[in-house]
């Protein structure tokens, strides 16, 4: 009985110790989401594509680029000359899509 105690004591120890130590690496590397703080950038991008119906995915097609490498893109504020290229493509791909009824989801 004194031996499952023990393991049982063993168990719980190791368990708080994972923890403690998960949430404190959590709190290193989300420390902005933990106190709240959420600063999405390039939202003038992000809400003319929506506007005009444009996926983020065909603006980095028109790009030459996969769509992830775009969003990892739009985490950091982009120059005027790529913000004014991005909204030309938005511009030519709503003046393409425009007569084009679709019915996919947002």
């Amino acid at each position: 009985m004194l031996k499952y105690k023990i393991l049982h004591i063993f168990v719980l120890t190791i368990f708080v110790v994972y923890v403690i130590i998960v949430t404190d690496d959590c709190k290193k590397v989300n420390n902005n989401f933990l106190k709240g703080v959420n600063i999405m950038r390039n939202q003038d991008i992000r809400q003319e594509a929506k506007s005009a119906g444009v996926r983020l995915w065909q603006i980095a097609e028109r790009l030459g680029i996969q769509d992830a490498n775009f969003s990892r893109k739009l985490r950091h504020e982009l120059p005027y000359e790529d913000k004014r290229n991005i909204f030309s493509i938005i511009a030519s791909l709503k003046e393409g899509m425009e007569g084009v009824v679709c019915n996919e989801r947002s």
